[in-house]
């Protein structure tokens, strides 16, 4: 199967997901990564796949083709900075 239908399917599979979660909630309020932010040059020397894990662990809706967005939350008990991520239906 190529590579691009496979990922037709899943993104199918990704927006029946959502749309059954929105029959029940309103929003969706999701940490926009996997932890916090790294410290200013603190990627450096981290491995290639931990800090594009950051970038593309969250944000569902982005596979679904629907805008979101991304809002500081705080920051986290390093002092790091953390972010949400909100989409409604």
């Amino acid at each position: 199967m190529p590579t691009t239908l496979k990922a037709q399917k899943v993104r199918t599979l990704i927006a029946r997901d959502f749309e059954e979660a929105y029959r029940k909630v309103d929003v969706i309020l999701t940490p926009t990564t996997p932890g916090s932010g790294f410290r200013c040059r603190r990627s450096v020397g981290r491995s290639r796949a931990d800090v594009l894990e950051r970038h593309f662990h969250g944000d569902g809706e982005q596979w679904r083709g629907v805008p979101g967005i991304s809002v500081p939350a705080g920051l986290s008990s390093e002092g790091t900075p953390l972010s949400a991520s909100s989409w409604s239906a």
